[in-house]
């Protein structure tokens, strides 16, 4: 028993160092197995951690405010030259605001200018009118004196001198030049023509109405109205609309009846109608004709005032009453011998005018 024991014992160890021998060899492959793991573990764990570094914006911001904090010249430079554009334009908008406050302060001399423009205009067309009234009461009175007076010479009058010798007497009455009134003007004789505005010479911006005796304006724009016949004595009466248009209102004779075609045909800016008769501008008493151009003749007219016109073909004068107050001549030179038919005309660029034929 003991020899068996013993030889169990030894077969045992045999066995148990044979197991051991074997598996030595495999425990120290798996150490170096999972040595390398943990290697390739430690490995993975750094690239990964890498990675997530480059990965990271915090360390792009790090990495780029170091590259901005370096000292580069050409940095530097375009450092300044933005500061020096943001100089600039702030510089300009300075400017920018001089410009507007001197535009500004221009503008208000500019309407101050023309506040003061229109109020010596004013004045003017006051003392025009009052000028004008004065003239009239004048001429009115002469108008009376010659129509109570004979022709007066120097033979007619005696005089008496008073505390002079004869010869003083002798040799003013010598000096003096003979005293005499100019006969009055026989306008008066000459009489009314009948006629009507007509339908065939009336221009597209007017029509005739109440029995063509009146023309109304209905839209801005040059326009011509002609008379039916010819005419040595028409009176009309003037209705203006309620505005501060001053544009052209020419009344007058023309001896080209067809002219009332022109701005139809042409649409001119300007109208030179003054080389087609003789017209006064009631809106400002100026005279339109060959050899007068918005020559100064008398003040404005108004609306309700009656203008009429008169050609003397004998003495070959056109003048122009207003309200039945001669206003004097206004052309001269027009004689019947030059074979002139002369026609009432109306030339007008405003609207809502109207013009009335007035019958004796």
């Amino acid at each position: 028993m003991a020899a068996l024991l013993s030889a169990d014992v030894r077969l045992v160890g045999t066995t148990e160092e044979s197991l051991l021998s074997k598996s030595l060899p495999e425990l120290s492959s798996l150490n170096q197995a999972t040595s390398a793991c943990d290697a390739a573990s430690a490995s993975f764990h750094d690239q990964s951690d890498v990675k997530s570094n480059e990965n990271d914006p915090k360390q792009e911001n790090i990495k780029e405010e170091s590259i901005l904090h370096q000292e580069d010249p050409i940095v530097e430079m375009i450092k300044s030259i933005r500061q020096e554009c943001i100089a600039s334009k702030k510089t300009i908008r300075n400017h920018q605001k001089d410009l507007v406050n001197i535009q500004q302060a221009q503008q208000a001399s500019m309407d101050q200018l023309i506040k003061q423009f229109d109020h010596v205009h004013q004045l003017i067309e006051r003392q025009q009118e009052e000028l004008n009234k004065q003239y009239t009461m004048l001429d009115k009175r002469q108008n009376s004196i010659d129509t109570l007076l004979p022709t007066i010479s120097n033979g007619s009058i005696k005089k008496r001198v008073v505390g002079t010798s004869s010869k003083q007497v002798n040799k003013r009455l010598k000096a003096e030049d003979p005293i005499t009134l100019v006969p009055k003007d026989k306008f008066i004789e000459i009489p009314h023509t009948k006629f009507q505005w007509d339908l065939d010479r009336c221009g597209p911006y007017a029509f005739i109405r109440n029995n063509a005796h009146s023309i109304y304006t209905t839209q801005a724009g040059w326009n011509v109205v002609v008379g039916t016949c010819t005419a040595k004595r028409f009176a009309v009466q003037i209705t203006l609309p309620k505005n501060k248009y001053v544009n052209t209102i020419a009344i007058g004779f023309t001896h080209e009846p067809n002219f009332w075609r022109d701005p139809i045909n042409k649409h001119p800016k300007v109208f030179f109608f003054n080389h087609t008769g003789w017209y006064m501008n009631i809106r400002k008493g100026t005279l339109c004709s060959r050899d007068h151009d918005d020559s100064p003749f008398a003040s404005k007219l108004k609306s309700g005032d009656v203008l009429s016109s008169i050609w003397d073909d004998v003495h070959g004068t056109i003048r122009f009453l207003r309200n039945d107050i001669d206003m004097g001549v206004a052309f001269k030179g027009i004689f019947n011998h030059h074979n002139w038919q002369l026609y009432p005309a109306i030339v007008s660029y405003d609207k809502n005018i109207e013009i009335t034929i007035l019958d004796p």
